[in-house]
């Protein structure tokens, strides 16, 4: 299964702290950052939820990660049936969840937000290439092994990331 990070542009303004998962190392970096969101695609076991905590794990305080919300609302315990209106009651359920989510990065000056399963997502279920031609997708492509895509994946992070907020404590990440 093959993937994709897209980098998706700047994140307005709003104050509001729940739901936010914290990076764990600290940054020396006193800059104020131009938020990105970032979203990584691809289907169901290709990895996505992994390389987002390998992120929270390896990068600063300024790379932050969005945890999904379809397992917040049904983790919530939100009516799991197959009737149609259920179902498209869930679906509004996930979109408000996440949008609101979204909104609780700004103001926390944050370089990267890494969304798993964000609000641009939706469009990796839709038939055909729905990223193609945007100016920022970068491709993972399928391996044998998982830690060789994800450290791919965590390789276009580390690139997206500002130079400042870059630990020389984490060679490992650091782009050939």
């Amino acid at each position: 299964m093959r993937g994709a990070i897209s980098d998706i542009g700047q994140v307005g303004s709003v104050h509001c702290s729940r739901g936010v998962v914290r990076a764990r190392s600290e940054c020396p970096c006193n800059v104020q950052h131009d938020t990105r969101r970032v979203v990584p695609t691809g289907g169901p076991g290709a990895g996505k939820s992994a390389v987002l905590e390998l992120a929270r794990l390896f990068f600063c305080r300024h790379v932050e990660r969005l945890p999904e919300a379809a397992g917040i609302v049904f983790g919530g315990r939100f009516p799991r049936t197959g009737e149609l209106m259920v179902r498209q009651a869930a679906q509004r359920s996930i979109c408000h969840v996440q949008r609101e989510l979204e909104s609780t990065v700004v103001g926390h000056n944050a370089a990267v937000v890494v969304c798993d399963r964000g609000t641009p997502d939706g469009s990796a279920n839709w038939e055909g290439e729905a990223w193609a031609g945007h100016p920022r997708v970068f491709q993972v492509p399928a391996t044998d092994g998982f830690l060789r895509k994800a450290a791919q994946a965590l390789g276009i992070l580390w690139d997206l990331v500002p130079e400042c907020c870059r630990s020389p404590s984490r060679p490992f990440l650091q782009s050939e």
